[in-house]
């Protein structure tokens, strides 16, 4: 993901955002891309540990903290399941873009329910 605005705002409200994700059971699943463990339900909090620069890539939040997440259901891949989750009110987010698939990168999700089977 490039960030093309790289302002990092804070959430007036629940955003709701979705991400590809593997799952492992009844209420656990799996990131597809870092293999980061999530229960249903929890909050997760990474504060962002690099500083947010003009351009930041992807694989920056690999080792800089945050959550990765989709705008749109449409851009979470069919490849693995999709579950809808919730940026809540308070935290610390950049949206980005790479090609047409808007993206955030957050510093607290909440996964909320399995959207396919």
């Amino acid at each position: 993901m490039t960030i093309t605005n790289n302002k990092i705002k804070v959430a007036k409200k629940d955003i709701v955002c979705y991400k590809s994700v593997l799952k492992i059971g009844e209420k656990t699943l799996r990131s597809s891309v870092i293999g980061f463990t999530y229960i249903l339900g929890r909050l997760y909090k990474r504060p962002f540990t690099k500083t947010i620069k003009d351009k930041v890539k992807y694989r920056d939040h690999l080792s800089g903290g945050g959550f990765h997440s989709y705008r749109y259901k449409t851009s979470a891949s069919n490849s693995y399941e999709v579950v809808r989750c919730i940026i809540p009110k308070g935290s610390k987010y950049v949206l980005g873009v790479q090609g047409f698939a808007y993206q955030y990168f957050s510093e607290a999700i909440i996964i909320k329910e399995f959207l396919t089977k």
